[in-house]
């Protein structure tokens, strides 16, 4: 089996040049050579020893090389194909992505099947992911604590500060991509005193910072926000949902976040719940909330991930009445 993989892998034709596709080639070269002990070539046009050839569906004609129509129609845009054809007398290898995202996750599904030993010679696999958001909600607060966490400090802070640290957070972004995650918030649901100004001037350059390490590996990054940031930031007297200037200052604000994160993927929200601030303060409801920060998210594209979790906290669980 590592000679047939040498023999695959010998000659990597990787078609564009996108960050993403950066990270799928380095992913590659690094575990080829971890698991095969091999050099590989990577060159940007095929060449007559053909062995591997890695692109989006829209790349070039992949009929030429035995795919059907019919087979990059269903190809979505996470989605990919890995299929072994025989070209010109000898085998090749093609990873086929309906995106650069696509093709990184072609690349860690053929190298699960290296390390599971799989025989390559005659592979014809076609993956589309079943959510279109597969994202993780961290719990970690500024002061490197977790809340509810049971396996050390925060990888993204210390001492008040986004790390300057990012070694850990790029293993890890590597992990969740290996894994399909392409979504992540990086900041607790309860939202405290420093995190609720992340979405300001004098945080954003380092949370853009984070945004860029998990971008190459296909992952959008969330915030967690203070449903009261227009009071608490913006020096407003009320964070009523219907408020003109509460509107108002919502949308600069997601203007100025796309400013430093042009991919944000939008807000988590938690509000009306163990004393959080929310709509209900004001007499309105959650459509009301939900949708104000919605309006505003709108025209970036970024979504709103409102966390219906109303109780009442103050009551006493042993009150069956």
């Amino acid at each position: 089996l590592k000679k047939v993989y040498t023999q695959l892998l010998q000659e990597v034709v990787m078609l564009e040049e996108t960050p993403v596709l950066l990270t799928a080639r380095d992913e590659l070269v690094r575990m080829t050579q971890a698991l095969l002990d091999t050099e590989i070539v990577v060159l940007s046009e095929p060449s007559e020893i053909l062995s591997t050839l890695i692109g989006t569906k829209d790349a070039l004609d992949w009929t030429v090389y035995g795919i059907e129509l019919q087979q990059l129609h269903v190809v979505e845009r996470e989605g990919y194909l890995i299929q072994t054809v025989q070209y010109k007398g000898n085998s090749c290898l093609l990873i086929i992505g309906g995106s650069p995202v696509g093709i990184l996750y072609g690349v860690y599904h053929l190298l699960r099947l290296m390390r599971m030993a799989q025989n390559p010679s005659n592979l014809s696999i076609t993956q589309n992911p079943d959510n279109q958001l597969r994202m993780i909600n961290h719990w970690d607060n500024a002061d490197g604590s977790i809340e509810r966490g049971y396996a050390g400090k925060s990888i993204f802070y210390q001492n008040g500060k986004i790390t300057q640290e990012v070694t850990r957070i790029r293993d890890y972004a590597r992990m969740l991509a290996s894994t399909g995650i392409n979504a992540i918030s990086i900041n607790n649901v309860n939202v405290h005193e420093i995190e609720t100004k992340f979405i300001t001037n004098k945080y954003l350059p380092d949370v853009a910072r984070i945004a860029d390490i998990f971008r190459d590996y296909g992952i959008q990054l969330f915030l967690s926000i203070n449903f009261a940031s227009p009071i608490q930031v913006g020096g407003l007297s009320t964070a009523d949902p219907l408020d003109h200037q509460v509107r108002k200052w919502w949308k600069t604000i997601v203007d100025c976040i796309y400013e430093y994160i042009p991919d944000f993927g939008g807000f988590v929200v938690k509000a009306d719940s163990e004393h959080r601030p929310g709509p209900f303060t004001y007499g309105r409801d959650h459509a009301d909330g939900a949708n104000m920060l919605g309006e505003a998210l709108e025209t970036h594209g970024g979504l709103v991930i409102w966390r219906c979790f109303v109780y009442n906290c103050m009551q006493d669980w042993r009150d069956r009445s």
